[in-house]
């Protein structure tokens, strides 16, 4: 394909992580690949909080965190959630929740949904995410009555 001179882009749905970690991995496959040709979800993210001014209270796995290093996450006026592994816990989505209940409109966004980590598959991001935006819809439900 790259003889073909034809632009070519690498696709991932991995939200655990980061580009040169993936970049890593393809390269001791055999791949002759750089991080600007791999399109992952966080990269995604952090182009849309950018281009909307959103400062996010990060719920991520540990191994995509460093995609999030240039956005500013000071007084945060949003959520992003993905597969936070270890990370799923009382105290954190408690917090997450709390950020969004502080905000007139809240932003939740995920990374995707699917298995929270391999070692863990009946563990599923997804549940985390809907759980989140239920409860901070019930409340503003609430709220407006």
């Amino acid at each position: 394909l790259k003889r073909s001179h034809l632009k070519v882009r690498f696709c991932t749905n991995d939200s655990q992580k980061s580009r040169g970690e993936l970049v890593g991995l393809l390269r001791r496959l055999g791949f002759d690949i750089s991080e600007e040709e791999v399109t992952s979800p966080a990269p995604a993210t952090c182009q849309i909080l950018k281009e909307r001014g959103l400062r996010p209270h990060l719920l991520i796995h540990e191994g995509v965190r460093s995609e999030f290093e240039e956005i500013d996450t000071s007084n945060p006026n949003c959520v992003v959630i993905a597969d936070a592994g270890e990370g799923f816990s009382y105290q954190n989505m408690n917090k997450a929740f709390q950020v969004l209940m502080e905000l007139e409109n809240p932003v939740l966004i995920s990374l995707g949904k699917g298995p929270t980590d391999e070692h863990h598959p009946e563990v599923k991001a997804d549940g985390y995410v809907d759980n989140l935006a239920e409860a901070v819809a019930l409340l503003l439900q609430h709220a407006d009555k």
